[in-house]
């Protein structure tokens, strides 16, 4: 696996380089270390929409110039923001490595916020908001934070609200710019047949005259409340996502409850897919999934089914969950796990832009670069006797949190209550 190559400029912005000498493409990528979760309260979504608007035009090229001089030399550029990080990426042929370089820097430093702008894409992503709620089992993960981080920005909607949306103004997308806009956060990232002597002098180019500046202490920790809420709606199926608050990304367990989640619920084979789906029909999604950032972790469950057997499923899910923590873990389950979660994260880390993109990450949570590799051997010393161990403590904290979305009553709270919080 080759090594990703580290350096800084002097205002303190990161380079991660992944040399691939036979790769004919570059991925080129900045990473912003902020998100929804630094936003202020009354900014949910603005992370999103500065996202947005980067796309818009800057000092120097208009929005269209952006795209045309992108598909020009058959490259593609796009964005996504995360809880705790944003993300504006692109492709290219390696030749025309520095120009996705320029144009990535462009947007991400020099966007305009037009009120024109601003008023048009108020209604782009309005209807973005709109088609995520016409998709249950994806918005029911938004509806899932917020009711788990109440009155924090950790719970906010990526998207936002449609009544904050609507009144968003260029000036205070200009003023997250201006924050998020930090050399102290932010992080270069490119993969292809490159050398730094390349890359260095494209980042103080275009990069290096941002001001350096102290970094604002923008996020609290995070407090997480369990309980069950229940969202009627109409639909065709009723949706559950269930979390236990579990090891961050910072701490060394997180690799632990990746396997975790494969055991319990992550393939095909797993008890919870086999018992659900396979032995009795009642869902076609059903899986377990760990979920993390750098202070805090969910193991999580998600399913769909219709309301007349949600109560069932939930009572199945819960009792294959009681069976790891009474011990019912063979080792050749545990082995197929181990070997599940092993083979999704070097089969991902052989690809030089994941390698790229992962070193951006260990920078974020670790504040240093780490071999990969040590976090996958330490797979090896699970046994199952932690499996149980890990799956007691899930029983043992009162602070499980659920939502189920669909249609449900207030007549069902009780008996889901009485399975899922128990």
């Amino acid at each position: 696996m080759t090594q990703p190559q580290l350096a800084m400029l002097a205002n303190g912005l990161r380079l991660v380089l992944v040399e691939d000498p036979h790769a004919r493409s570059s991925h080129v990528a900045i990473w912003v270390m902020a998100g929804t979760r630094n936003e202020r309260s009354d900014e949910e979504g603005l992370a999103h929409f500065l996202e947005h608007m980067a796309f818009k035009g800057t000092g120097r090229r208009s929005a269209f110039d952006i795209v045309r001089e992108v598909e020009d030399v058959g490259a593609n550029i796009n964005a996504y923001t995360a809880r705790d990080h944003t993300v504006y990426h692109g492709r290219c042929l390696s030749e025309h490595m520095a120009l996705l370089v320029e144009i990535l820097a462009d947007i991400v430093t020099d966007s305009n916020m037009r009120e024109e702008d601003v008023a048009v894409e108020r209604d782009v992503v309005l209807q973005e908001i709109a088609q995520a709620e016409d998709i249950p089992d994806e918005i029911i993960f938004d509806i899932h934070n917020d009711v788990t981080f109440p009155g924090q920005s950790l719970g906010h909607r990526t998207l936002g609200k449609p009544e904050r949306v609507q009144s968003y103004k260029a000036k205070e997308v200009h003023h997250l710019l201006e924050r998020f806009a930090n050399p102290a956060r932010m992080v270069l990232v490119v993969a292809g047949p490159h050398g730094l002597e390349e890359l260095q002098p494209l980042a103080e180019r275009y990069l290096g005259p941002l001001k350096a500046r102290l970094l604002a202490h923008d996020t609290s920790p995070a407090q997480s409340k369990g309980g069950l809420h229940l969202v009627p709606r109409k639909s065709e199926q009723t949706h559950l996502c269930w979390t236990f608050p579990v090891a961050g990304l910072a701490c060394p367990e997180y690799v632990s409850w990746q396997l975790f989640a494969n055991l319990f619920g992550g393939g095909m084979s797993s008890p919870l897919f086999q018992e659900v789906r396979e032995s009795r029909g009642l869902a076609y999604s059903v899986y377990a999934f760990y979920s993390g950032l750098v202070d805090c972790g969910q193991l999580g469950i998600s399913m769909g089914t219709s309301s007349e057997r949600m109560l069932e499923a939930c009572s199945i899910a819960n009792n294959v969950l009681e069976r790891l923590a009474t011990g019912e873990v063979e080792e050749e389950a545990l082995i197929r796990a181990r070997n599940q979660t092993k083979a999704a994260s070097l089969m991902a880390l052989e690809h030089a832009a994941n390698l790229a993109d992962h070193a951006a990450r260990q920078l974020q949570i670790l504040g240093h670069l780490e071999d990969p590799l040590l976090a996958i051997e330490a797979l090896d010393q699970l046994g199952t006797k932690d499996i149980m161990r890990m799956a007691q403590s899930l029983f043992a904290q009162a602070s499980s949190s659920a939502v189920v979305l669909g249609g449900v009553r207030s007549a069902d709270q009780g008996p889901l209550e009485a399975v899922l919080m128990s």
